[in-house]
């Protein structure tokens, strides 16, 4: 089932929450009643469902948990190894290239999130952002209000309004065009460089690279370029599906080349995407995959750019 394009919480009802449920309790995390009503069990049981697949435990169904969830992605295996903080941020820097312009990169409403910012493209709309946003408010709140300046108390406003009006207010400063209009791209912009903001971005990417790190271990991958495919599938597609599992595994074998075997994972988690997408998860996994290749319309060495390398993460 794919994500719907919204982040379910507590307090959210209808139809959706109840087969929110129901997978939650066919999978052994108690719910509680199948009643449409997104409460306080549904959302434990969704932490709990969260903290068994090393996800980020808010209680909050956005596009990972979703996946993970419906999209019957296998779950991690807890890895028995660790990687190193170069390799994340390689990994970041690819992805975040992917998804637009880095640390800063900021989009506006055009695919009805509101806003969206960061390397990896946390949202208003889905609930992903807000956290991010609170940290850096809370931890380093002289250096928000000296970037934010006269926008500073709207926004600190909207931190504690409920995810609807947050999404109203983001939306509220698009323009026609449903770009984020000035001082707020600017500013938002400047926010999502600074420092402190970037601290804050790659700690919750972290999750991701626990998850990309699950995905190696599983495999059997050890190079950093491995890593970076992983984390490129956690990010874009949640993870792999069981069904994609299966195809690995019917075609992998143990004496195949560690690039022979990414190349077959990639080719398989693209073959098993959205049908709209195929061919764009199809380019970033290849393009990791080979050293460079065309994305988007672009050509790109992912090793000269990014120092990508066999060596193990």
């Amino acid at each position: 089932m794919d994500y719907p394009g919204v982040a379910f919480k507590q307090g959210d009802r209808g139809e959706t929450i109840k087969l929110i449920q129901k997978k939650l309790n066919e999978l052994g995390f108690n719910a509680g009643t199948e009643d449409g009503v997104f409460g306080f069990n549904t959302k434990q049981a969704t932490i709990e469902f969260q903290r068994s697949r090393g996800l980020t435990k808010d209680g909050i169904i956005g596009r990972i948990t979703w996946n993970a969830l419906f999209s019957e992605v296998v779950a991690p295996i807890k890895p028995n190894v660790s990687y190193k903080l170069s390799t994340l941020e390689k990994a970041i820097a690819i992805t975040g290239r992917f998804e637009g312009n880095g640390y800063g990169n900021i989009t506006g409403d055009f695919d009805g999130q509101g806003l969206s910012l960061g390397i990896l493209q946390w949202n208003i709309g889905q609930g992903t952002l807000q956290p991010l946003l609170r940290e850096m408010n809370l931890n380093h709140n002289m250096a928000t209000r000296s970037i934010l300046l006269d926008s500073y108390n709207v926004f600190n406003t909207m931190l504690s309004k409920t995810p609807a009006e947050q999404l109203t207010w983001a939306k509220s400063i698009n323009n026609s065009q449903k770009v984020i209009r000035e001082p707020w791209k600017t500013r938002l912009i400047a926010l999502a460089n600074s420092q402190e903001f970037r601290a804050i971005q790659l700690n919750y990417a972290k999750t991701i690279g626990d998850l990309a790190l699950s995905i190696c271990n599983k495999y059997n991958l050890k190079s950093e370029r491995a890593f970076a495919l992983a984390f490129d599938i956690g990010v874009q597609n949640g993870g792999v599906k069981a069904k994609t599992d299966l195809r690995i595994a019917y075609r992998a074998s143990s004496d195949v080349s560690e690039k022979d075997r990414m190349a077959l994972i990639a080719n398989a988690v693209a073959n098993d995407s959205n049908t709209r997408w195929i061919e764009d998860v199809r380019s970033r996994k290849l393009a990791i995959v080979n050293g460079s290749g065309t994305v988007h319309g672009s050509f790109i060495n992912i090793d000269k750019e990014y120092g990508l390398t066999d060596n193990p993460f």
